[in-house]
């Protein structure tokens, strides 16, 4: 089996309040990415200031073929 990776990078919806919630946005454009084929691998958080997660990191693959 051949994978195909890619990186999905999700701004946090609070990220001021340090409750680092997914925005229904990046939800559904996962949900989209998994119809072409796409499955999430892991899913790391990102804190860039503060020790606030910022960020949501998406590793993504799929089989090429």
């Amino acid at each position: 089996m051949r994978w195909e990776y890619r990186q999905y990078e999700v701004k946090s919806a609070d990220s001021w309040t340090g409750a680092g919630r997914i925005p229904e946005t990046a939800l559904i454009e996962l949900n989209r990415l998994a119809d072409e084929g796409w499955e999430v691998v892991t899913a790391v958080p990102l804190a860039r200031v503060g020790g606030r997660t910022d960020f949501v990191s998406f590793i993504l693959r799929r089989e090429r073929g």
